[in-house]
């Protein structure tokens, strides 16, 4: 009896081979209909506003500065923590 060689089954194998074409079809063509209806409902969504209002507010300014403050003092501590050669 011939020994069974299992990495050409998995590579030739028709019926795996099948299977990955048809989950492969079947996620593009899921992707393709999620990416337009998500096209659709923005499109919606941009047609009821007239005017896209991007204004700065004072509480967007803040959080913003403090999280900045805050990744600038983490990464100045770790900095100084580091062995210098």
């Amino acid at each position: 009896m011939d020994k069974f060689d299992f990495k050409a089954y998995i590579a030739n194998n028709p019926l795996l081979l099948e299977q990955e074409e048809l989950d492969l079809s079947d996620v593009g063509d899921d992707m393709a209909d999620a990416a337009d209806s998500l096209d659709n409902a923005i499109e919606d969504e941009l047609e009821k506003q007239e005017e896209l209002n991007e204004a700065l507010d004072p509480a967007s300014l803040l959080s913003y500065l403090l999280a900045s403050t805050t990744v600038v003092n983490i990464l100045l501590e770790i900095f100084t923590n580091l062995p210098m050669n």
